[in-house]
């Protein structure tokens, strides 16, 4: 079936559950290989809903199950409009569509907000996080389970971190002594900047939960460490925002333990990069498998 159709298809779906006129294709975001449309149901400029059209059944669930629950809670940005399936593989839910623009944060004090936003997420599932997503007791139950997938599906990128594998392991009781002291919370899976958006009254929401899972709360700092908080004062200034929202601090995790979290993230964007171009992404990878190298001692200096 060719793009068109499937457009035709989907918007048939569309007009029928929620009385849609027409529809547009938003850009699609870099690595993602979702489709997202504004769908206007009534006349006018601004758009009634935005829509994502995903083809894997588990991030479909996944979210769903996501917002249904935060949605419950106080977190109406996330409540479905409506949702399907056109064909066994492409589905397709609807959001109320927001105006505002992505997040890009100007001062420290907007880096706090960022921290806001989490913390309250950890905070409303902190006592009761969803039982029907995936639950991870420690980190190291998320390594193991990356480590078999690419063990299994892309054994190329496996080969890159299956030398650090032996002394990441020797790691897991400290790792998991720590996972012990933390709130089993609702995690977003993907936390970064590039998920947050501004609405035009100034409110940061954030969105995209096709990696939601339960487990410690640390596992949703793991992309940023390297990243948006890879600078000590954005970090600093991010768990304070959290803890006013949470209720709770962020401890400093163990040196083992940020090895792991390091470890995890490598592995998971080389597992991403074996099935997705993006020479950049897979640099990125690297930079971070070399730095948990330098931790354990494996390489010296710059080297790696």
């Amino acid at each position: 079936m060719t793009q068109s159709n499937c457009h035709e298809t989907l918007f048939a779906a569309w007009r029928e559950h929620l009385g849609a006129q027409w529809a547009e294709p938003l850009p699609q975001q870099p690595g993602s290989p979702n489709n997202h449309f504004a769908v206007f149901a009534k006349p006018g400029e601004r758009p009634t809903y935005f829509i994502k059209v995903v083809s894997a059944v588990r991030c479909f669930r996944r979210e769903g199950i996501a917002c249904r629950f935060l949605s419950e809670r106080g977190f109406p940005h996330l409540a479905i409009r409506g949702e399907g399936s056109v064909f066994p593989h492409l589905f397709w839910r609807a959001f109320d569509w927001l105006s505002g623009q992505p997040f890009t944060p100007a001062s420290l004090q907007e880096v706090a907000e960022a921290g806001h936003v989490l913390g309250r997420l950890h905070r409303t599932s902190a006592e009761a996080p969803p039982e029907e997503l995936h639950r991870y007791r420690s980190l190291t139950d998320a390594l193991e389970l990356m480590l078999g997938r690419m063990a299994k599906t892309a054994p190329a990128a496996f080969a890159e971190v299956a030398p650090v594998v032996a002394r990441v392991r020797r790691l897991y009781p400290s790792v998991q002594a720590f996972d012990e002291t933390q709130p089993m919370v609702l995690l977003h899976g993907d936390f970064g900047w590039r998920n947050l958006f501004q609405r035009d009254d100034g409110m940061l929401v954030l969105l995209d939960y096709e990696h939601a899972a339960v487990g410690p709360a640390w596992l949703d700092l793991a992309k940023c460490m390297d990243r948006e908080l890879r600078v000590p004062k954005n970090l600093s200034w991010f768990a304070r925002g959290y803890e006013e929202t949470a209720g709770v601090g962020l401890t400093e995790p163990p040196d083992p333990y940020t090895i792991c979290l390091r470890f995890w993230v490598a592995a998971g964007i080389l597992l991403f990069v074996s099935k997705h171009v993006d020479e950049s992404f897979a640099e990125h990878g690297r930079y971070i498998l070399r730095q948990v190298k330098r931790d354990l001692g494996l390489v010296q200096g710059g080297a790696g």
